[in-house]
C-alpha cells in the first residue's frame, strides 16, 4: 500500500508543480502585457502632443491667410486667357448641344424635331424670278445618295 501512496503523492506534487509553471508563465505574460500597454500609451501620448502641435500650426496659418490681403487685380494676359476659356465653354456647350440634336434625328429619321436654329432657305427655294439661267446645271450625285438613304429608312 505504501507504493500507491507513494505514487499518488508523487502525482499531486508533480500537478502542483506543472500549476506553479503555468502561474509564473500566466503572471509573465501580464507583466509583458502591462509593460507593452504602458510603451504603447506612451506611444500615444507622444501622438497627441504631436498633433495638438499641428493643429495649433494650422490654426496659425489660417489666421495669417484670413489676415493677409490677396490682390485679385488680373492683368491683361490673365483677362485674355479667362475671355478664351469663356469662349471655348461657349462653343463646347454649342458643341454638344449639335451632337445631341444629331443624336435625335437619327433616332427618329420620318419625325420633324424642333430646332433651336431657324432653317435656311436654299439658294434654289429663293426667289425664282432673280434666278440665272439654269438651263446647263446638272444636280449633284449626292442628292440622289440622299434620297436612296432615305428611301432605304
Amino acid at each position: 500500500m505504501d507504493s500507491k501512496k507513494g505514487g499518488s503523492l508523487e502525482k499531486s506534487r508533480q500537478k502542483a508543480s506543472d500549476e506553479d509553471e503555468l502561474n509564473r508563465a500566466v503572471l509573465n505574460n501580464l507583466i509583458s502585457l502591462q509593460k507593452v500597454m504602458v510603451n504603447l500609451a506612451l506611444k500615444i501620448d507622444s501622438l497627441s502632443t504631436q498633433m495638438s502641435k499641428l493643429l495649433e500650426l494650422f490654426e496659425i496659418s489660417a489666421r495669417s491667410l484670413a489676415k493677409k490681403d490677396f490682390g485679385y487685380d488680373m492683368d491683361n494676359e490673365s483677362k485674355k486667357i479667362l475671355q478664351k476659356l469663356d469662349a471655348i465653354s461657349q462653343q463646347a456647350g454649342l458643341i454638344g448641344k449639335g451632337l445631341a440634336l444629331i443624336y435625335e434625328m437619327n433616332q427618329n429619321p420620318n419625325k420633324e424635331s424642333v430646332s433651336p436654329m431657324p432653317k435656311k432657305t436654299s439658294f434654289m427655294n429663293s426667289n425664282k424670278t432673280n434666278m440665272p439661267d439654269l438651263d446647263g446645271y446638272q444636280e449633284s450625285i449626292a442628292r440622289d445618295f440622299d434620297e436612296e438613304k432615305e428611301i432605304r429608312n
